[in-house]
């Protein structure tokens, strides 16, 4: 028993300054990846292009959002 808290302290204390080191490189304005794993070949392959298709265009509709619209400040 007492090894085996040894290890789940070692292990907090990882995970603690792994998140210390990575947390504060990454930036708000730094893209997010996000991978996904569809099926593309076989009986569920359309399931995999529609998963594929959605997330695009949800992706799309987010860019979209984000950008500026313009005249609001505009002078004429």
């Amino acid at each position: 028993m007492h090894k085996r808290t040894a290890l789940r302290g070692l292990a907090a204390a990882s995970l603690t300054l792994g998140m210390g080191l990575v947390g504060p490189q990454a930036l708000a304005a730094d893209p997010i990846k996000i991978g996904l794993i569809l099926p593309m070949t076989g009986q569920q392959a359309t399931t995999g292009r529609q998963i594929d298709a959605a997330v695009r265009l949800y992706g799309a509709e987010r860019q979209h959002d984000r950008r500026p619209q313009g005249g609001s400040d505009r002078q004429g």
